[in-house]
């Protein structure tokens, strides 16, 4: 059974359970449903997603080291997700340092600044990233500022992935009005991220097998 053309408009809460519910009627109806289909994840819902999934160390993305070097570290905290000239933008505080530890006392360079981040999301190896980085800091203008600039425009598409292929296969396997159906997805596929004024939109193309 084809499914073309579908937008869904969802919530953090609903989306699941509508994309789940969609592929149990289509099992009813045939051992193996190949979808083409759209979700539309606005911005509010794509912000409490990354929040949970990536900024998970108390709300923090760590981008070098972790809360145990004290000396040595760099964490990205407070996403708020939205679009800029086609662009997918993340506004988040950063706050670092990269110093040594001499006898208990970090000497070196650090600081905590709001920054800017201007990406376009594509979908590659299961996971949404981000290519084209563009890194821009509020504030004094720093030599450690400009360091920071650089490296994250340099590794950000490392440090930032989204996992939808493991999310997708989590909603559309686990059951939901009928337990003994059990449903694999053997194909899934972003075919494009389309970065819209309020939302994020999703052509998906998956194929799921129902016994």
């Amino acid at each position: 059974m084809s499914l073309t053309n579908a937008t869904l408009a969802v919530s953090m809460r609903s989306h699941a359970v509508r994309i789940a519910l969609l592929a149990t009627l289509a099992a009813a109806m045939a051992p193996a449903v190949h979808a083409a289909t759209e979700v539309e994840l606005s911005y509010a819902t794509l912000q409490r997603m990354l929040a949970k999934q990536l900024f998970s160390q108390d709300g923090r993305k760590y981008v070098r080291g972790n809360q145990n070097t004290k000396c040595s570290y760099a964490y990205l905290e407070n996403p708020r997700v939205g679009e800029a000239g086609g662009r997918l933008r993340v506004e988040s505080r950063f706050s670092g340092r990269s110093a040594l530890n001499m006898f208990g006392t970090c000497v070196g360079m650090g600081d905590s600044f709001d920054l800017i981040i201007l990406a376009t999301p594509i979908y590659r190896s299961g996971a949404m990233h981000f290519k084209d980085v563009y890194v821009e800091t509020r504030g004094r203008e720093t030599f450690y500022s400009r360091q920071v600039r650089k490296a994250l425009a340099q590794t950000l598409d490392s440090q930032l992935q989204w996992p939808i292929e493991g999310l997708a296969r989590t909603i559309l396997e686990t059951p939901v009005t009928n337990p003994q159906v059990q449903k694999k997805l053997t194909r899934f596929d972003v075919t494009a991220i389309t970065v819209q004024k309020e939302s994020l939109l999703l052509t998906i193309d998956f194929r799921l097998q129902v016994k």
